[in-house]
């Protein structure tokens, strides 16, 4: 019983570090599309709210796997996770009011560059067994 109880522990364990690995490389991706919106092509603004609502499904998938496995990394990164959650809903809701407003703009893009910041953050985290190294 021990044997399988760490098996899928070690697999929620790996699937958390591969969830914020895909939503820092998603967030990287982010401003590459808008570029692209801005100086090429109108329609990645599109492609740049669909990979916005893709983050989004990243950043809560992954809270959930870390509070599940908060044992390994500790509580206070499901904070920073749901933190990240709570940025994206703002994110998402001020790009899509940018398009009516520019001061939603204003705040949309370094929100943004904060957001990218902090979920490297949070994947580099996912590395570290941080409640073993206290």
């Amino acid at each position: 019983m021990q044997q399988v109880e760490t098996i899928s522990k070690d697999g929620l364990f790996r699937g958390y570090q591969a969830l914020t690995v895909l939503t820092a490389v998603l967030l990287i991706v982010q401003p590459i599309l808008i570029g692209q919106f801005f100086y090429n092509d109108p329609d990645y603004l599109d492609l740049h709210g669909i990979v916005a609502n893709v983050i989004f499904l990243s950043v809560v998938a992954q809270t959930v796997v870390c509070f599940l496995g908060r044992s390994k990394w500790g509580f206070t990164t499901v904070i920073w996770n749901l933190v990240l959650v709570a940025l994206a809903t703002a994110q998402i809701g001020l790009g899509y009011s940018a398009e009516d407003s520019s001061a939603s703009a204003e705040i949309h893009m370094p929100l943004g560059v904060f957001m990218f910041g902090l979920g490297l953050i949070v994947a580099m985290l996912a590395f570290f067994d941080i409640k073993r190294q206290r």
